[in-house]
């Protein structure tokens, strides 16, 4: 009997061939966590400027709304991170980049809020509401340049 029948592969050497082995890609936490998170936030803000503003008949017409608001907008934003998790994915590997969870979570959320206290209130003072989906792309396109600005250059 030739070997040590007790050898593991973490054991054994992997010789010059190896390559290193990139993290895997938190899809869960880039997709649907940020989605859902960024889903709340929106509505969280466009709440309180609702309720800054005195509760006007606007954004929402009873608190109750706001509620269903931010369940829907959880949901959708989870359901939508799906979809971003696997183009941001493909364009890290294509530019040899790791996602660092954190900058990208924090910076997704604050642009969140940012941006939708802002349109909000231009919302709210011309009469006019904005399209939500340009406020919604102008946020996805903040955190995708906050991954891509923040990530970990991989070895090759």
């Amino acid at each position: 009997m030739t070997g040590n029948p007790y050898e593991t592969p973490s054991s054994t050497s992997l010789g010059s061939s190896s390559r290193s082995v990139a993290p895997p890609f938190p899809f869960v936490t880039a997709g649907p966590v940020v989605g859902a998170a960024v889903g709340v936030s929106h509505v969280a803000a466009m709440a309180g400027v609702w309720a800054f503003h005195g509760y006007p008949d606007f954004f929402f017409r009873t608190p109750d709304w706001a509620w269903i608001g931010a369940i829907m907008m959880a949901i959708g934003g989870a359901i939508f991170g799906l979809l971003y998790a696997v183009i941001l994915r493909l364009t890290m590997n294509t530019m040899s980049l790791s996602l660092r969870n954190r900058p990208h979570f924090y910076v997704a959320i604050t642009a969140s809020i940012v941006v939708t206290l802002i349109t909000c209130e231009l919302s709210l003072q011309r009469s006019i509401l904005l399209n939500p989906l340009v406020v919604l792309a102008i946020i996805v396109a903040c955190a995708f340049g906050a991954a891509l600005a923040t990530g970990k250059r991989m070895e090759t």
